[in-house]
């Protein structure tokens, strides 16, 4: 999330690269979908809805792991902080994690089961 609250897909390229979406509505389940090839870059779903991407970005492995964070990060970083929003608070439903970017349709579907 930004500190303005917006829904955020990012990832780490040397420096942050990430793709901002629209303020989320309260209280509601939301589909959300992040895809990433070096071809398209990052692309941001909405209820199946593509609403935002960073065209092509190459990725530049770091050498060392990479975690996905949800929620609080226990300090772990810097970017679950009052300046970047803050933790995510809410609930998970489902999380899918693919080896391949997934097609527009294929997110479209995953949002309407």
């Amino acid at each position: 999330m930004s500190s303005t609250g917006n829904i955020n897909a990012q990832l780490w390229n040397g420096g942050t690269v990430g793709a901002s979406g629209p303020i989320l509505p309260l209280n509601s389940w939301t589909h959300i979908g992040y895809t990433y090839s070096s071809t398209n870059g990052i692309r941001l779903y909405i209820n199946g809805a593509q609403v935002a991407t960073t065209g092509a970005i190459s990725f530049a492995a770091s050498g060392s792991p990479m975690y996905i964070i949800f929620g609080n990060d226990d300090g772990r970083t810097s970017y679950c902080t009052p300046n970047y929003g803050g933790s995510f608070n809410g609930a998970l439903d489902e999380f899918y994690l693919y080896r391949r970017e997934l097609t527009a349709s294929q997110v479209l579907a995953l949002a309407n089961p």
